[in-house]
């Protein structure tokens, strides 16, 4: 069984398509308040975005430390890195067939217990922790500033 939440804009055309069994199961929530976007990732397990033009995927992020694995598209530029760690699937394409495999393919790791919300949580937690981000950024001005003595 499943459900899909849709959050954000919506846009009735989105319907039309969407033969009408599948249809029931499609909540559309519109857009919602941080707070209420948090207990919506606790409760669910896949988080997918289709997006072609995110630069980091913020949202995605969130996700993987509520406990989601996810489902990325191409041409996210962190799509790849937040799809490693057990924790995501990668779609080979932005085409909806690729798209549904992938959802499928990472639906499938759930049924079979190859994934663990709090396995998925606890590592980017650590990942994406404000203080572990500050040390990332710190080391890369440490690089940046080495390098650029040597070109003095």
């Amino acid at each position: 069984h499943y459900e899909l939440v849709v959050i954000g804009e919506h846009q009735p055309e989105m319907e039309k398509n969407i033969p009408g069994a599948v249809l029931q199961r499609i909540r559309f929530l519109g857009r919602q308040q941080p707070s209420r976007i948090a207990g919506i990732l606790s409760e669910s397990r896949i988080f997918f975005a289709a997006s072609r033009w995110e630069s980091f995927l913020l949202s995605a992020g969130e996700a993987l430390c509520s406990g989601c694995s996810v489902v990325l598209p191409p041409g996210v530029p962190t799509a790849e890195w937040f799809c490693r760690a057990d924790s995501g699937t990668f779609a080979r394409s932005n085409k909806p067939a690729c798209l549904v495999e992938a959802l499928e393919a990472e639906a499938g790791k759930w049924v079979r217990g190859e994934r663990n919300p709090t396995e998925i949580s606890m590592h980017w937690k650590s990942v994406l922790s404000p203080k572990k981000q500050a040390e990332e950024i710190l080391s890369l001005c440490s690089k940046v500033a080495g390098t650029m003595s040597d070109f003095r």
